[in-house]
């Protein structure tokens, strides 16, 4: 969704007039990222600066019981859910909101979930 990202453009209608979110979790896996590649103090400034024109979700109680009954659900079908991918589905499901993102597969199956992928 970030503005330099090639995909942005795809996705810019789907939000255009929308408060965008980012889950906690979201925003965890993009620092992490950046660290891992080694970036340097204003390539993580521009990354924080980006990050700060969403609206970010912080941890609330119900999103673990969403989390969990997910985890618990998918696994319990044989369909197990990488932990990150169920922190940001728990947040969209407490939110009522789709998840926007070009990992369709990831999201695939939850009921009750709308995904928005160009993928």
């Amino acid at each position: 969704m970030f503005n330099t990202h090639p995909l942005a453009d795809r996705y810019r209608a789907h939000v255009e007039g929308h408060v965008a979110v980012l889950s906690f979790q979201t925003v965890a896996e993009l620092l992490q990222g950046a660290y891992q590649r080694g970036w340097g103090e204003p390539r993580l400034e521009q990354l924080r600066r980006e990050m700060r024109r969403y609206a970010v979700t912080p941890f609330h109680l119900q999103m673990a019981e969403q989390f969990a009954q997910l985890r618990a659900h998918r696994r319990s079908v044989g369909r197990e859910i990488d932990t990150a991918d169920a922190w940001i589905a728990a947040t969209a499901l407490w939110l009522q909101c789709p998840v926007v993102t070009h990992n369709r597969r990831d999201f695939s199956d939850i009921p009750d979930l709308a995904v928005i992928s160009e993928a």
